[in-house]
């Protein structure tokens, strides 16, 4: 017979050694085994469990339930989980999430709920569609640097124009890689264009192989991230409620012989044709059953099925998924609450439940609370457009680096080529001139520049205005024209010259009838 001290107004028993039963439930129950073989607990439900313990003046320890279930009514009538141990008299209270429900509540007593629990749907996020769709492809950030490539690309070309140029080693070609056509050539290679200026020196040409190939790298994660965001089924819009669930063709899994499961289980044993009995008779249909929350949770994101969890679990594994790829939506059904359960009649209930009730006035159930579920970068709604493109962002990455190294290659091969040529002619024996042509040379070197100049520009005049009179006048190989004397003046060819001779002619004008012909 157990009996009890009085502290005031307030029965208090006398110190015993409590067993708590716990399940495996991340993040209320962590089980975890040491170095030296001994199981260690942690979680939100572990430290609940310890502070109302200790406010009702208990000592407790715990085991892991057989087969680590929450307990339900098997096909022989007998119950399993924690309710079936607390239920049969081996343990005392449970440790972890136990959802009070009407037909748990017939074979155990519960504290009121520390947690309120709803159910909710969880599956893969996807992107929406917005008329801005092509800007959804790539961040801000990775625009921002393709754009810098462009204009980096541009700037290596000139540099290595400029560095040729200033090391004598530059020809026309490199003339034309002004800063202006440089940007132009870094942009046809992106649109794969063949323009201007062609690059022939071998630095602009490693240069314009490495940004060649960064550039399809560019194109080709810019295509794939297109087409997954164009094929992607948004689910966000198209399921918002149960009878969505239902009416639509969508791959749905729940845990089995857990709480949702008997909830659905009883409304399909009477027939009565609510969403629930429909929702039940599609998933028995499909087999989709799981075993486990973490087997639906990874169903969810890789196989694309909508998992039914509770909604403190769906929350958490939303806030914490490390690629931010799993949402749930506003909508909820099956409200209800997590307590301790304890045995039917046991005073136990009653000191958990007023310890449990000084822990919210004072704020300390709010505050381990916070603990367990901070806030991340995860969106739980997947009302912002934080997916994952860490992919994306790997292989432009690479790309930039690849890109750098073939940058820094080509401006150090132009200044090699630019060092190797300036030290081979200067080093490089000069070859000897003919001797006719060095005295030639010697001839010409006390006449001015601008002499010589001077000198051949009045040839090249005279020799225009004798072209000129030529074709006016010239009509053969002979041309005789009449002077105001009376004489004649005849032109003679004498090879590529002609001599005016002027002098009485050999016959009177009106007496000439023939001309001879002079040979060359």
């Amino acid at each position: 017979m157990v009996g009890y001290l009085v502290a005031g107004n307030r029965l208090e028993a006398p110190k015993r050694v409590l067993k708590a039963v716990a399940v495996q439930q991340t993040p209320f129950v962590n089980i975890r085994a040491d170095g030296r073989n001994e199981t260690k607990m942690d979680g939100l439900c572990v430290r609940l469990t310890a502070k109302l313990v200790q406010k009702a003046g208990y000592t407790y320890e715990t085991y892991q339930s057989p087969k680590n279930e929450f307990g339900h009514l098997n096909e022989g009538g007998n119950w399993t989980g924690t309710i079936g141990e607390v239920y049969y008299g081996h343990a005392d209270m449970t440790m972890g999430p136990v959802t009070i429900s009407s037909q748990r509540l017939q074979v155990v007593d519960f504290t009121p709920p520390f947690m309120t629990t709803s159910v909710r749907m969880v599956f893969r996020r996807s992107r929406k569609r917005s008329p801005l769709l092509l800007f959804n492809i790539f961040p801000l950030g990775v625009l921002g640097g393709i754009l810098g490539g462009i204009i980096g690309i541009g700037c290596v070309f000139y540099i290595i124009a400029f560095i040729r140029r200033l090391l004598n080693i530059g020809d026309e070609n490199d003339n034309k890689f002004s800063c202006r056509d440089s940007i132009w050539m870094a942009i046809w290679i992106v649109l794969e264009k063949r323009d201007e200026p062609i690059a022939k020196s071998i630095a602009a040409r490693m240069m314009l192989a490495g940004s060649w190939l960064c550039s399809r790298v560019v194109m080709l994660v810019f295509v794939a991230n297109l087409t997954v965001l164009l094929t992607t089924h948004h689910k966000e819009s198209d399921i918002t409620s149960l009878e969505d669930l239902v009416n639509k063709n969508v791959k749905t899994c729940i845990v089995e012989n857990e709480f949702i499961f008997q909830t659905l289980k009883s409304h399909s044993d009477a027939a009565d044709g609510t969403v629930y009995d429909k929702l039940y008779q599609r998933i028995l249909r499909s087999g989709s059953l799981v075993k486990s929350t973490e087997e639906g949770l990874s169903k969810a994101k890789k196989d694309n099925f909508i998992f039914l969890e509770e909604s403190p679990v769906v929350e958490y594994a939303v806030l914490t998924d490390k690629d931010c790829d799993l949402v749930t939506t506003h909508h909820t059904f099956l409200e209800g609450g997590f307590g301790v359960a304890t045995r039917l009649g046991d005073p136990l209930g009653k000191d958990l439940s007023i310890a449990l009730k000084e822990m919210q006035e004072d704020g300390e159930l709010d505050v381990l609370k916070q603990q367990w579920f901070p806030e991340t970068k995860c969106d739980l709604y997947g009302e912002k457009d934080s997916s994952n493109v860490s992919t994306s962002v790997a292989v432009l990455t690479g790309a930039a680096i690849m890109l750098a190294v073939f940058a820094l290659s080509s401006i150090l091969e132009a200044i090699v080529e630019g060092v190797y040529k300036k030290l081979r002619e200067r080093f490089r024996k000069p070859k000897s001139l003919p001797q006719d042509i060095e005295m030639k040379g010697q001839e010409t070197d006390d006449v001015p520049c601008e002499e010589m100049a001077d000198r051949l520009e009045q040839g090249l005049e005279a020799i225009r205005k004798e072209a000129i009179y030529l074709k006016e006048n010239l009509a053969g190989n002979v041309l005789l024209t009449r002077k105001p004397s009376g004489e004649l003046r005849h032109r003679r060819q004498r090879s590529s010259l002609f001599v005016i001779e002027d002098g009485p002619s050999p016959n009177p004008p009106d007496q000439l009838e023939t001309v001879e012909e002079i040979e060359l």
